[in-house]
């Protein structure tokens, strides 16, 4: 007897705005979603493998996929679920991306990224949901 249904997981993690369109900031934003999200979607949406960017960090911890994983794990979910309950902008850090990613010790390595809901102008992202969640802003999208 064969079981019917449809497999999905959702992630969780907000939505991702560059603060500014420096090519770092856009890096450090692509960054955070892939050490968030990424980590988890691509192997099953996207190609069987985590997103190039954990690549070199991943294989430090011996959570390398090989290829037969790679096919077995692609494709396995029907339907992409994504949580986005505020925004928040996303930068490099004051070392750069590049910099981070050169210094281990950098406290936003291996990500190297920053986050920010305070535009560059200083306005919050949104105004605050809940006056007991202020970490969590009316702005999903």
């Amino acid at each position: 007897m064969g079981l019917n249904g449809t497999i999905s997981f959702k992630t969780n993690g907000g939505y991702k705005i560059p603060l500014t369109n420096s090519s770092d900031d856009l890096l450090a934003t692509q960054r955070a979603w892939d050490f968030n999200e990424g980590w988890f979607a691509d192997p099953v949406y996207i190609n069987g493998d985590y997103p190039e960017t954990l690549k070199t960090y991943v294989s430090t911890l011996g959570l390398e996929f090989t290829d037969e994983q790679k096919t077995l794990i692609k494709g396995t979910g029907d339907i992409f679920a994504h949580d986005a309950y505020t925004s928040s902008f996303y930068f490099a850090p004051d070392a750069g991306v590049a910099g981070c990613l050169a210094n281990s010790s950098n406290p936003l390595y291996p990500g190297c990224f920053n986050t920010s809901n305070i535009n560059p102008d200083g306005w919050n992202i949104g105004a605050s949901a809940d006056p007991y969640t202020p970490w969590l802003n009316s702005a999903t999208d």
